[in-house]
């Protein structure tokens, strides 16, 4: 876990020393390896900074390599789409209609405060500001 954590963080290092297609595949898949190492849990949700947590309770998320997110929630399941842009160091996810809460994950994130633990991602869609923290399942 803690390879992750300092890979994504020679992120800005990258590229001195490599081509740029090779630099461009080395950082995407950190990202890819970031976001695929474990399953995920909403620690807060802010949509215009008004929590938006309950209604996220009971949700997990497991991104996948092959670029599907699914969204948990008791014998539930929603499949959605992902993909991580290296150069702007952002997420973006994509659930179909009829999505419920999910719906709101459908946006460009951008991930800032990475730790081995957590995520925290800011967004801006439909006019509403969002932040969110995803929180590693231990």
């Amino acid at each position: 876990m803690k390879k992750y954590l300092f890979h994504f963080m020679l992120l800005v290092f990258i590229g001195s020393s490599c081509s740029k297609e090779k630099s461009s595949e080395i950082k995407e898949n950190l990202i890819l390896d970031y976001m695929t190492a474990g399953t995920w849990t909403l620690g807060f949700f802010t949509s215009s900074n008004v929590s938006v947590l309950p209604e996220y309770e009971g949700y997990t998320f497991q991104f996948n390599r092959n670029g599907t997110v699914n969204a948990f929630k008791g014998n539930e399941t929603i499949t959605g789409t992902w993909y991580g842009n290296q150069d702007d160091v952002s997420v973006t996810a994509e659930f179909p209609p009829g999505s419920g809460p999910i719906l709101r994950l459908n946006a460009k994130w951008f991930l800032y405060n990475l730790t081995l633990t957590s995520i925290q991602a800011r967004a801006i869609s439909n006019n509403f500001f969002y932040n969110i923290r995803l929180v590693k399942k231990p």
